[in-house]
């Protein structure tokens, strides 16, 4: 349901393909914006072209630069399999 706050639609039970197209799209995107592949020679080929990595000074700066940037390259892929988990469960499935 939509939140009665919302003009038009408030209140209203909302259909699972209008909830999962949005998300779905908005995924994808996510993932091809904060997906690198690395190509070698300190590159990575990223949704802007290839990019030269960053050399850190130590292995602890290194570790707090991934475990900052990790969360980022997760969500484009979790946004998706929510939205393939809701479809499933809003959906219902016809039996043969």
């Amino acid at each position: 349901m939509a939140p009665g706050w919302i003009p038009i639609i408030g209140g209203r039970r909302v259909r699972p393909p209008a909830a999962f197209g949005p998300a779905a799209l908005g995924g994808l995107i996510l993932t091809l914006l904060f997906t690198a592949v690395p190509v070698g020679g300190g590159r990575e080929l990223t949704f802007y072209g290839i990019v030269d990595t960053v050399e850190y000074s130590n292995a602890a700066w290194e570790a707090v630069a991934t475990a900052c940037v990790t969360p980022l390259a997760a969500w484009g892929p979790i946004t998706l399999v929510l939205a393939i988990a809701y479809y499933r469960r809003r959906t219902v499935a016809v039996a043969e």
